[in-house]
């Protein structure tokens, strides 16, 4: 593919003009072939492409835990980590019968239909 490619008017005039700025060099060969030069740039930009991918990933991954997925902060563990809770199940795992399950529960219950309005109003 990449052959093809090379033989392409736009990366002729492209190839042309990144051996202009290297003209200083008098050891470059007009004649020489292009496919080393064409397919280190594609490995960079496959590169350069996939940590992109990375990045984006990390991103979303932390927009859907903090803004789509409404939840509530359940109380410190032993490791004293922040733990949350999506789902009043898990709620109901983390901390015991009481008062401060059903305010947790309301507020979980809250929040998700604060995001369903949220949603609701953003898809009008």
């Amino acid at each position: 593919m990449l052959a093809l490619l090379s033989h392409l008017p736009i990366i002729a005039v492209q190839s042309e003009a990144a051996d202009q700025r290297r003209a200083g060099r008098l050891d470059v060969a007009v004649d020489a072939d292009p496919m080393p030069r064409l397919f280190a740039e594609f490995q960079a930009l496959l590169d350069r492409h996939a940590a992109a991918t990375v990045t984006r990933d990390g991103i979303e991954a932390a927009f859907v835990d903090r803004i789509v997925r409404p939840r509530v902060a359940l109380p410190g563990g032993s490791d004293s980590k922040p733990r949350y809770a999506a789902e009043p199940a898990e709620i109901a795992r983390a901390v015991a019968p009481g008062c401060r399950r059903r305010r947790l529960e309301r507020r979980l219950r809250r929040r998700q239909r604060s995001e369903a309005a949220a949603t609701v109003d953003w898809l009008k």
